[in-house]
């Protein structure tokens, strides 16, 4: 286990995740795990390979969804980890991963705390639901969760929407990624970059693939530099468009700030990365209609967004080709002012730090 930030008595904690907006929502709660004595279990992606570079951490079996052979693989690295680091607490902000060790925590006597995702504003997650009643204490970020999670806790947003911080890793690894990038060097400063992450979900996105081919045969394309992280969707096609399935987080990082517009899908990783590098995100969701998702969540979750200003949402390839042609002809309207003074926590860590102590003060670990 990672050892705690402080020589306070501390907890020995088990972080359960998956990659993607689940990692960045439970590292969000970074505030109160590095307090304590930690153990992170995840898959073996660029977001978590960055984030997590000075945590201990356990890959985990991915897919997941529909996947009973990686299931079994995750149910068996649960019950050693389990065995072996013999946690007081359990965390998780799902998915599929996060069962196992649920599953396990009532053998071995340990406390479960499971935090539902952001992006999931009046719908369930199905590992919420089976996690459920395995779980002691059910935390909720937003009221509306109360509806299918009656006897959830509401302690709030743990990601910051309204003041993002600007991405600060100035580790030697990170700055290296940066410097030796040969898709950074290509670009040319003085031609506006259109930056896109199709996310790094299971689902292929092809939709979105589609409509930046078919804005790349526009005149507005014309002299627009285009880089496309396709993840598991196929390459787009196009002039001056460079493609990646992945890219290290802070070169991903390194090219939002370098971007003009930035367009990502419909997940929170995406949208909170691109308003911390300063930049207004246009952004599609994922449709379950399609075999985008597994469900819709995305599409009331940025409706909620778009609603609040926090995002530019494209629901049609014609509002799609209509935002970007706007966000190149006045790029100041998809540039976000820097935050003034320090960015306070969001509410949701500080809640949820306080109610993770009240359960431990009711029910204490059984060491």
């Amino acid at each position: 286990m990672n050892q705690p930030d402080t020589a306070a008595p501390s907890l020995r904690l088990l972080l359960v995740c998956s990659n993607g907006g689940h990692l960045g929502q439970l590292h969000a709660l970074k505030p109160w795990w590095s307090k304590h004595q930690r153990t992170w279990v995840t898959f073996d992606k660029a977001d978590a390979q960055h984030l997590l570079a000075q945590e201990q951490v356990h890959w985990g079996y991915y897919p997941t969804t529909r996947n009973l052979p990686n299931l079994l693989r995750n149910f068996l690295l649960a019950l050693r980890l389990m065995r072996r680091e013999r946690p007081d607490v359990v965390v998780s902000t799902g998915a599929g991963v996060a069962l196992p060790f649920f599953l396990l925590s009532r053998l071995f006597r340990s406390r479960t705390v499971y935090l539902e995702v952001f992006d999931r504003i009046d719908s369930a997650t199905l590992t919420g639901r089976l996690c459920r009643p395995f779980t002691d204490l059910f935390c909720l970020q937003w009221e509306q969760q109360r509806a299918v999670y009656p006897n959830g806790v509401v302690v709030g947003p743990v990601l910051a929407l309204d003041s993002p911080s600007a991405p600060t890793d100035s580790s030697p690894a990170a700055e290296e990624a940066v410097a030796s990038s040969q898709l950074l060097a290509a670009l040319e400063p003085s031609r506006p970059l259109v930056v896109v992450t199709a996310g790094t979900d299971v689902h292929r996105f092809e939709r979105l693939v589609d409509w930046v081919e078919h804005w790349l045969t526009t005149p507005v394309a014309a002299g627009v530099q285009v880089v496309v992280q396709h993840g598991t969707s196929r390459a787009p096609n196009g002039p001056d468009c460079l493609t990646v399935e992945l890219l290290p987080l802070p070169v991903l990082l390194e090219l939002m700030q370098r971007a003009t517009v930035v367009v990502a899908q419909g997940g929170p990783g995406g949208i909170l990365d691109a308003r911390a590098c300063g930049k207004l995100p246009l952004v599609v969701p994922r449709h379950h209609g399609l075999g985008e998702h597994v469900d819709n969540h995305q599409v009331a979750f940025t409706t909620r967004l778009a609603t609040e200003g926090y995002i530019l949402l494209a629901d049609s390839e014609q509002k799609f080709g209509e935002l970007l042609e706007s966000a190149l002809a006045n790029p100041a309207t998809v540039r976000l002012a820097p935050p003034s003074g320090s960015t306070p926590r969001p509410v949701g860590v500080s809640r949820f730090e306080a109610e993770v102590k009240q359960l431990l003060m009711s029910h204490p670990p059984q060491r």
